[in-house]
């Protein structure tokens, strides 16, 4: 199965998709942390948040864009407070945009190219079944 990530080069501009959670249906693979792991390739989930300066645990599956990539959709690990920083929210404290960390890897979210992709669900069962938390 191809991976369908992305690892970013640099420090990266991303924003929190607002809203992504209430989304249906829901992602195959039973959760978005599960999805990550499937499509990264990797075996255990990152121990921290990918937003720079963040040293929390990491803790949700967080929708995100990724400057530089259009209007893609992509699932970062973060902590839960990182993954709760819209853009509105942002700009509504002064804060500067969020920037992900160097190597952090984004897998794709859209289910028609991963999950729901009958080439990529061939393993599913297996892959979650070897997920180490």
């Amino acid at each position: 199965m191809a991976h369908k990530y992305i690892v970013l080069p640099i420090e990266t501009e991303v924003s929190n998709i607002n809203g992504s959670s209430d989304r249906s249906p829901k992602c195959k693979c039973g959760d978005w942390s599960k999805h990550w792991l499937k499509f990264s390739g990797r075996e255990k989930l990152p121990d921290e948040c990918c937003i720079v300066g963040c040293k929390k645990p990491v803790e949700d599956g967080a929708h995100i864009n990724v400057q530089g990539e259009g209007k893609k959709w992509f699932i970062a690990m973060m902590c839960h407070d990182c993954n709760m920083k819209t853009d509105e929210y942002l700009r509504k404290n002064n804060l500067p945009p969020l920037r992900a960390e160097s190597k952090t890897i984004c897998v794709l979210a859209n289910r028609s190219e991963t999950c729901d992709d009958a080439s990529s669900w061939e393993n599913i069962k297996e892959t979650i079944g070897n997920i180490k938390y």
